[in-house]
């Protein structure tokens, strides 16, 4: 397989004359590690910044040394939290991952369970407001209606990466 694009917890491969859109999953734990790296920031520099402003003050030195150390917990999830995501971002693509299949040889578009959404023709990608995020989402318009395909992130990325991938397989804008 023949990666094309990634983004957005996404990645758009290419097997053989398939185009498959995958969900990897990683939207939740990249937000879990900003939080994390936040938490672990915040509490690092202000410990150290009382540790220098509090000599000769020991309440000062206490609270820096307390926040210091309370900077450590944090800082172990956000180390584990960033070898999962490394670890699910190299996982290959499990079948329920799958999102969208776009057969090149049979002109067909496909839903992750094999169900066929209409030709190649007949369907449009379009870029779509979520009601959760500022970020733009992908879909599908077909002839059975509208598909939504990845959902942007401000975290992991935005879904141009795959929409260009996707439209290298004829799939038209709108």
């Amino acid at each position: 397989m023949e990666e094309l694009a990634r983004s957005a917890g996404y990645v758009v491969v290419r097997d053989g004359r398939r185009l498959i859109l995958a969900d990897l999953g990683t939207r939740v734990p990249a937000i879990a590690i900003f939080v994390a790296g936040l938490i672990t920031v915040i509490l690092g520099i202000n410990g150290v910044a009382n540790l220098v402003l509090g000599i000769g003050s020991s309440w000062r030195l206490v609270l820096g040394a307390c926040l210091l150390a309370g900077s450590a917990g944090p800082g172990v999830i956000l180390a584990v939290l960033i070898r999962a995501f490394r670890r699910r971002r190299k996982a290959p693509i499990r079948p329920d991952q799958v999102a969208c299949i776009v057969d090149l040889e049979r002109r067909l578009v496909l839903l992750g369970d094999g169900s066929e959404l209409g030709e190649i023709d007949a369907c449009r990608l379009v870029r779509v407001l979520q009601f959760t995020s500022s970020s733009l989402g992908l879909a599908l318009d077909t002839p059975r209606g509208r598909v939504a395909l990845a959902r942007g992130d401000p975290f992991s990325g935005s879904v141009k990466p795959l929409a260009a991938a996707l439209a290298t397989s004829g799939l038209p804008w709108k």
